[in-house]
């Protein structure tokens, strides 16, 4: 109180309209205060160190100590109350136009002006999702009266993203089908035909997510038919979805080209993750550990920085970091990754993270001894594939308990989980096909194994070759191991990965 009474008028006017913004620069400053010679009262306010804080080298941006701000603001609002409000929408139309988004709408909404921070959440939610930050995206909607957010599309349907990518399927269905009906079928109306083609695309992703490869399909096939999208982000996307469909369906077709093209769409936002994290195991499938493990470590870093440590985005490709470190014997990294981003692993992601995450820490707590905990993660990842309709991960659960127990010389509890879960009797069920995903690969997997446990090897050869005659993929994987394990003498990997795939071991 003292230090604010004893400066000059113009100053002590520049203190508290300041004082409305988490950070300024002259700029900003004019934008709040008319007339005010801002480079003459910085200077004052510096060399009388009156609590102002520079946040870079050039001097250009400023801050006061928290505890000086909150004063400013409580003695703002006792004396002009009614100014409060038009200091933060001036702030809010300035964060704006200067492309900060999340500043904008925070000053927007502290001034109490919802259509303004509806229609700069609208127009800001893309860059925000694109920058990863999907809890502010969250919270900023959350703030936001249902009656004005909903007459944003745009919003809405990257809150449709958000929430699938959250695994919140049933929050996002509904919202989407919220969407839909608003603006029709017809054409008409006055709809922008963007928005058509992000509902369409939201369908998509929903699908991608919810691991359901014949709606992802579908809905690619109404996209190429009718749609078209100028946004190299979201044409990012659907290339990230064309090679999840040819993995999951078990095409051979090269994913080099595609992949570097891709990642250059997405630059370096919060999308270049996502890319690795769904790619990455197109590479594990083709034998190629060395550019999975490649790409999967740099995507871990990135999603740091972007996140600043730890962080569910980056849990992504580092639960596939560790399955990849895990196969190529260097437990001592898998168990790394595991312990740093664990905490992080079950609020974002693909049924792909997942499988590798639960089955490598399983493995790691095997190796510790600790053969109960192992199965207990495997439990969890059951429930989670029951409470999420993750049928391919469920299928995964089931392979790596049978194939523990099998291992382990219980023969007898791994038919008494197989005849439980109607296991046994499958091979034709789960012949290959053109609808064969990698969830029936799993299920083939399964039974094989207790037909061997079973005495009955030769039954489950015969099946097993049909898979392999089946899956042009196959054949890419022995040519590129063969090359690539003889050039780095790398035969356990060889040997390993070829029992994996049904190849003859030798």
């Amino acid at each position: 109180e003292e230090v604010l009474r004893r400066q000059a008028e113009p100053v002590r006017d520049f203190l508290l309209a300041t004082s409305v913004v988490p950070r300024f620069c002259p700029a900003l400053c004019r934008a709040l205060v008319d007339g005010a010679d801002v480079p003459a009262i910085l200077v004052h306010l510096e060399r009388s160190h009156l609590f102002l804080v520079p946040l870079d080298a050039e001097r250009e941006w400023f801050r006061y100590h928290q505890t000086f701000a909150e004063f400013l603001r409580a003695q703002l609002a006792a004396e002009t109350p009614d100014r409060v409000a038009s200091l933060h929408t001036r702030a809010a139309d300035w964060f704006f136009e200067t492309g900060d988004y999340a500043l904008a709408i925070e000053q927007a909404l502290a001034a109490g002006d919802m259509a303004k921070a509806g229609a700069y959440l609208d127009a800001g939610c893309e860059p925000l999702f694109k920058q990863g930050r999907l809890a502010a995206l969250m919270d900023f909607t959350a703030r936001i009266p249902p009656s004005e957010a909903k007459k944003f599309h745009r919003l809405q349907l990257m809150r449709v993203w958000a929430l699938a990518m959250g695994w919140r399927f049933e929050d996002a269905r509904r919202l989407l089908s919220e969407v839909k009906s608003a603006i029709g079928d017809d054409g008409n109306g006055g709809v922008d035909p963007s928005i058509r083609d992000l509902a369409v695309h939201r369908e998509m992703i929903l699908a991608v997510v919810r691991d359901d490869v014949g709606d992802v399909e579908k809905y690619l096939q109404v996209w190429k038919a009718q749609h078209e999208s100028a946004d190299t982000y979201i044409e990012a996307t659907l290339r990230n979805i064309e090679i999840f469909i040819d993995r999951e369906r078990f095409s051979a077709r090269p994913v080099d080209l595609v992949d570097v093209e891709t990642r250059a769409l997405y630059g370096t936002s919060y999308g270049a993750v996502w890319h690795a994290s769904l790619v990455a195991p197109t590479y594990v499938v083709l034998g190629d550990l060395v550019r999975a493990r490649d790409m999967l470590e740099t995507a871990v870093t990135r999603a740091a920085q972007l996140d600043g440590g730890p962080s569910p985005l980056g849990a992504m490709p580092a639960l596939l970091l560790a399955d990849v470190a895990f196969e190529t014997g260097d437990v001592v990294t898998a168990r790394r990754l595991m312990e740093r981003y664990i905490p992080y692993a079950w609020q974002l992601g693909m049924v792909d993270e997942l499988v590798a995450g639960l089955v490598t820490i399983a493995r790691l707590h095997w190796l510790a001894g600790a053969e109960r905990e192992g199965f207990a993660l495997l439990d969890q990842g059951e429930e989670l594939a029951n409470s999420r309709g993750f049928r391919r991960l469920r299928a995964a659960m089931q392979n790596e308990r049978l194939r523990r127990l099998l291992l382990s010389g219980r023969r007898d509890d791994a038919l008494a989980v197989a005849r439980r879960d109607g296991l046994l009797d499958l091979p034709e069920a789960i012949a290959p096909g053109r609808d064969s995903t990698g969830h029936d690969e799993y299920r083939m997997l399964t039974w094989a194994r207790l037909a061997i446990a079973l005495g009955d090897a030769g039954d489950a050869v015969r099946h097993l070759r049909r898979w392999v005659r089946f899956w042009p993929t196959v054949a890419t994987f022995a040519r590129h191991c063969v090359r690539r394990c003889c050039r780095h003498r790398r035969w356990r990997f060889l040997a390993t990965g070829a029992v994996r795939y049904g190849l003859p071991a030798r």
